[in-house]
């Protein structure tokens, strides 16, 4: 079956990305087309991505005012942010691990503080 364009010859528009990930302190909400990029960029651990532009990121990080750092895209890993991202994540996934080892650090500076 032929596909016809009003615009033949233009190419597709990228594929944009909305993830969670982390610098293994803090999490960061952010959307992107080309993961190899802001991840090396930024030397990020992904977390969680799914389809989503603009509004969709700005969805997100809405859900997670509260822990947002001075209006960045970056939030404290929060007790109820932590498990939202875990209950998405599948049983046994590698990014487990490193949630664990964000809120093992989380719990230390916890008690380093009281």
């Amino acid at each position: 079956m032929t596909t016809m364009s009003l615009f033949p010859g233009l190419p597709e528009p990228p594929e944009w990305w909305v993830y969670y990930a982390t610098d293994g302190h803090d999490i960061k909400i952010g959307r992107t087309c080309d993961f190899s990029r802001r991840g090396g960029e930024l030397k990020l651990i992904y977390l969680l991505k799914f389809r989503g532009g603009g509004f969709e990121e700005r969805r997100h990080q809405k859900m997670w005012a509260a822990y947002r750092i001075s209006g960045t895209e970056w939030f404290r890993p929060a007790d109820e942010l932590l498990l939202w991202i875990t209950m998405l994540l599948e049983p046994r996934s590698p990014e487990l691990a490193v949630l664990q080892s964000i809120i093992k650090a989380a719990n230390a500076r916890r008690r380093d503080a009281a």
